[in-house]
């Protein structure tokens, strides 16, 4: 029996991958549904759960973006912002979702009690959340 060798194993496991196209938004140069832990800058994590919660609580209200971003929520020293990462006038998602998509930066990204970076909403790529000072 031949044992197949590292670089056909390597060669099978990219072709299975599925291939993406790299689109330039803000806020640097992300794919619009990374997660990124990098940022303007670490906030308490504290705050930032206030607003996952408060966001949570309004549940399929509609957060809305009517231009290029919008400010969700702002307790403390700490400002979560969406941006429309599409060229309509507007986007919007489920408030909760929202509150998902910072529920994973939070969840990854979290150092010593302080928190930074950003992510899509759940299942809206439309919309980029992001962890800011106020």
């Amino acid at each position: 029996m031949m044992t197949p060798s590292l670089s056909t194993c390597l060669f099978g496991l990219l072709a299975l991958a599925p291939s993406t196209i790299a689109t330039p938004v803000s806020p640097g140069n992300v794919k619009r549904d990374d997660l990124t832990c990098s940022g303007f800058g670490k906030q308490p994590v504290d705050e930032v759960n206030w607003c996952i919660d408060y966001l949570h609580g309004k549940g399929t209200d509609t957060c809305l973006i009517d231009g290029p971003a919008s400010d969700f929520c702002t307790y403390g020293h700490t400002k979560i912002t969406g941006f429309n990462e599409t060229p309509k006038q507007s986007v919007s998602s489920l408030c909760r979702d929202v509150a998902y998509g910072l529920q994973t930066v939070v969840d990854t990204c979290t150092s010593d009690g302080r928190v930074a970076g950003g992510n899509a909403a759940a299942g809206n790529a439309d919309i980029f959340v992001s962890i800011q000072p106020a």
